[in-house]
């Protein structure tokens, strides 16, 4: 059962402080996201502070803060995976398992999706399943569920009360949006003010309206792929795939699924 009040935050985790700790332990901070992007090289060549300097080790302090001052709260500790650092992962979750084991932490990966600013090289559907079946099958690693499942309310773009905030105030419906003056669909001191951007985001996206999809066995467990990307095809003629998964790639979920609920670990 949830608290009466529930609180979660996402963040990148570098400005956290015993205060700040303090603060969220007395109002009941239920759940923190805190993304890192690879091992601690591969990341400070990413998530690089505007003085230059790294950020990988505070990050990582913090969270460890985080887990002992607010015990209660759930951390969660998202790894961007893209081809450069993929190999890394399996290291991460051991390393930070076992670091935290007595501890309300949970490690998973996500993977960076293609868009416009996108400057790392992503990995395809396919590369995707082949990079969970070998967690399981070179790793080890059986926590992390793989299997294609739908989850309400999981993108911001077309859920109605959702919105991304930047710095300044301004208000965005995707991830990839920040910054993108022309995306921004308002301010939290003016409201909403794009209502068009954001009727394009709830039409423009419609998965259901699709052929391919309604004719798929997997849709819409699935999701139908990223809101965002299937807006832009649509509205500015763009062609990013949409499909996350193939056949092989199904079929290859399914089998490694059928293993793990009868235990066998042999191929």
């Amino acid at each position: 059962m949830l608290p009466l009040a529930y609180h979660s935050i996402i963040t990148n985790g570098y400005l956290f402080s015993e205060e700040i700790a303090n603060y969220f332990c007395g109002v009941n901070l239920n759940f923190a996201q805190i993304t890192i992007d690879g091992r601690e090289k591969t990341h400070n060549k990413t998530r690089v502070l505007k003085s230059g300097a790294d950020s990988y080790e505070r990050i990582i302090s913090n969270i460890d803060m985080i887990t002992r001052l607010i015990p209660e709260c759930m951390v969660v500790v998202r790894t961007n995976i893209h081809e450069g650092n993929k190999k890394e992962f399996g290291s991460i979750y051991k390393e930070f398992s076992k670091k935290w084991e007595n501890r309300k932490v949970k490690m998973f990966p996500a993977f960076v999706m293609p868009n416009a600013n996108c400057k790392v090289s992503c990995c395809s559907p396919q590369e995707k399943t082949d990079f969970f079946i070998d967690l399981k099958r070179t790793e080890g690693i059986e926590k992390i569920n793989f299997i294609p499942r739908h989850r309400i309310g999981s993108c911001s773009a077309t859920s109605e009360n959702s919105y991304i905030i930047s710095p300044d105030g301004d208000l965005f419906k995707c991830w990839n949006d920040i910054g993108i003056k022309d995306r921004c669909v308002g301010n939290v001191y003016e409201g909403i003010t794009n209502n068009t951007l954001i009727a394009k985001y709830m039409v423009g996206s419609d998965k259901y309206s699709s052929a391919e999809c309604k004719d798929c066995s997997l849709f819409p467990i699935c999701e139908g792929g990223c809101n965002r990307r299937r807006m832009d095809n649509v509205t500015q003629s763009t062609n990013y795939p949409l499909c996350p998964f193939t056949q092989k790639g199904i079929e290859d979920y399914l089998y490694e699924h059928y293993k793990i609920c009868e235990g066998n670990k042999t191929d």
